[in-house]
């Protein structure tokens, strides 16, 4: 049978049949000993499998085998190049001695990072290569009788108690916490569901040898009654953790257990009913569980500890309801977020967690005020230290510092170091989105665009990261690929998607796009709103009528609000340099919150020669 190159063309079997291969490969005398090795020809087997082996590079290898860090250059550091090419003569000189018979050959494509997968014929199991034999005296080659051999295998395999089903699916790669129902009979258990779903998730997250899928697409699935292979395959994750959540009066019982996505076999299930008052420990006896069981399945996973927890209940409840209250994103349940947070804290003042929780929702809360400047920030910036205080290796707390450090303290550096370190401490799919935003704003594309493919691997069915990669594709003046991702999003956020559309076609000055755009902005309830009507003045702009340009902003400036940013760039689009140079002063001044990315602002594109901006950038700090 020929080459494979892709999932599709390789039925079931055939992948079973290749991992166990591959398991077999690296305990043979000719590979033994490379765990670097054989990590590397994993990761490119199954970018291959995945169909993504041809969008393979050296950057790519270098941060996910190799664990360098984001500013990994491979033009100054040649370790990929040296790597994959001794592993395609290891691979030849292998073929061509003690692997010459085998049924599965493995060849490293020249002067590339593609794999192809060649089945010599359909055996019914792989041979393993250069293994070890029994010889004929009956005898292991250790000297042991070979029944005695076996029974010593058998009683491992039974007492591990995951032998026959490691046989079948020899190791994990990727899973997902689906949000845990609440059979509650008043429903107040809610809170608690989705807190063990959230804590589980956060908590597994830090893993590196397993991807775990963020809450946000888990969340797609809340209460559905969906086939577990549908959820494997939009997910694209091998294991699914699902469970069922039941308070009555002080006792509540849990059940929990891992699925199989490709057939739905339950690969661990437990039970438990316990006091309301042992949640915390009921939870940590599931992670515990849960650990050991993808360690049974082949992955060298660590112990981890949630973040979320306290060792005082009452406040961990209080925490649990905040978290609930902040997901609802309203005005009212953000103020009450914020008082369940501060409750917390009061019951634990070392609760790190419940600090980050308040920064969080204050920073929320802040965003809604007419104007926002660095002073406002004083509370929020005070509870994330807090909380980092008390929790240093708190990832998400961290890309939240970092995100502060860029967007209102202006300093790259430090923040560029700090969403690294968020990221190796297990923040997930919103740093990445934000820390791509980030190296964007910078110029530094194709490593922003490596942030946003891992915050889709993490966070699949998330619209946020393919806003923000929309975003760095208009900084990138790649307009088709900024056109493609926003009309992706038409249908979650159809008035934002049309606005931006808008600001697509005047920056590359196709104003009858604009005006289509702008006529089906009119119709919308959103039409009055300050944002919108400087969006409309973007199109009058475009249109050279600024006239019609300067009423659309007069208007949007009434309710009090500002943004200075956005006028800035309607001015410029009429080519009134100055005023437009004013306007961005004056943002610069208010510390708005899209400065950062100015140098990268394309309708600020014919302002970038005057020294007023180039003395703005130095200000913010775009010019390095």
């Amino acid at each position: 049978m020929g080459p494979r190159t892709s999932l599709e063309e390789i039925d079931p079997d055939r992948v079973r049949l290749l991992h166990e291969y591959l398991d077999r490969l690296f305990v043979s005398e000719f590979f033994a000993g490379s765990a670097r090795r054989e990590r590397l020809l994993r990761y490119l087997v199954d970018r291959t499998l995945s169909g993504e082996g041809a969008q393979v590079n050296e950057y790519s290898i270098g941060i996910d085998v190799f664990n360098k860090l984001a500013s990994y250059d491979p033009r100054s550091d040649s370790v990929v190049r040296t790597d994959v090419a001794r592993l395609r003569q290891k691979l030849r000189a292998y073929y061509e001695g003690p692997g010459r018979a085998d049924a599965i050959v493995l060849h490293l494509v020249p002067r590339s990072y593609a794999v192809t997968i060649e089945y010599r014929e359909a055996p019914a199991a792989v041979e393993t290569p250069a293994a070890p034999a029994i010889p004929e005296t009956g005898r292991h080659r250790w000297g042991w009788p070979a029944w005695l051999a076996a029974l010593v295998l058998t009683a491992v395999a039974a007492v591990a108690g995951w032998g026959a089903y490691r046989a079948f699916h020899p190791r994990v790669i990727s899973m997902v916490v689906l949000p845990f129902r609440n059979f509650s009979p008043d429903k107040d258990g809610g809170y608690l569901a989705d807190g063990i779903t959230e804590e589980l998730t956060n908590q597994f997250a830090q893993w590196k040898a397993v991807r775990v899928v963020s809450r946000t697409s888990a969340y797609v699935f809340k209460d559905k009654d969906v086939d577990i292979r549908e959820v494997g395959r939009r997910l694209n994750v091998d294991e699914a953790i699902e469970g069922s959540f039941e308070k009555q009066g002080d006792r509540v019982r849990i059940t929990a257990q891992m699925v199989r996505t490709s057939d739905g076999t339950h690969v661990w299930s437990q039970s438990y009913d316990e006091s309301a008052q042992d949640m915390m420990t009921v939870q940590e006896d599931i992670a515990r569980a849960i650990t050991g069981a993808v360690r049974n399945l082949g992955r060298p996973v660590p112990d981890t500890r949630s973040f979320e927890s306290s060792t005082n209940p009452e406040a961990h409840d209080l925490y649990l309801r905040g978290c609930f209250e902040f997901r609802r994103e309203t005005a009212e349940s953000m103020h009450h977020a914020e008082d369940l947070f501060q409750a917390a804290i009061a019951k634990d003042p070392n609760y790190g967690a419940a600090y980050y929780r308040l920064a969080q929702a204050e920073y929320q809360r802040l965003l809604s005020l007419p104007s926002l400047r660095p002073a406002d920030l004083a509370g929020v910036t005070a509870h994330v230290e807090r909380a980092l205080e008390l929790e240093p290796g708190y990832g998400e707390a961290r890309a939240f510092w970092a995100g502060g450090l860029y967007a209102f303290g202006w300093d790259w550096p430090r923040a560029d170091r700090e969403f690294r370190r968020a990221l190796e401490q297990g923040a997930g799919a919103v740093t990445h989105s934000l820390y791509g935003v980030g190296l964007g704003s910078r110029g530094r594309f194709a490593e922003a665009h490596q942030q946003f493919r891992m915050a889709a691997e993490i966070d699949p069915l998330s619209s946020g990261w393919q806003w923000n990669e929309g975003l760095v594709y208009i900084m990138e003046g790649n307009w088709a690929k900024a056109e493609q991702m926003t009309r992706l999003l038409m249908d979650v956020a159809p008035d934002a998607s049309h606005a931006r559309l808008l600001g697509i076609a005047v920056a590359r000055r196709d104003c009858t796009a604009a005006d289509k755009e702008a006529e089906w902005l009119k119709r919308r309830p959103s039409a009055g709103t300050p944002g919108m009507l400087r969006t409309l003045a973007l199109a009058r702009a475009c249109d050279g009528d600024r006239d019609g340009a300067e009423r659309y902003l007069a208007q949007a400036g009434r309710g009090g609000s500002t943004n200075f940013y956005l006028e800035a760039g309607v001015y410029a689009a009429m080519h009134r340099n100055g005023e437009a140079l004013d306007r961005l002063e004056r943002s610069v001044d208010a510390h708005e919150l899209p400065v950062t990315g100015m140098k990268y602002f394309s309708l600020l594109a014919g302002l970038r020669g005057d020294p007023r901006f180039q003395a703005l950038e130095r200000r913010v700090g775009s010019t390095p």
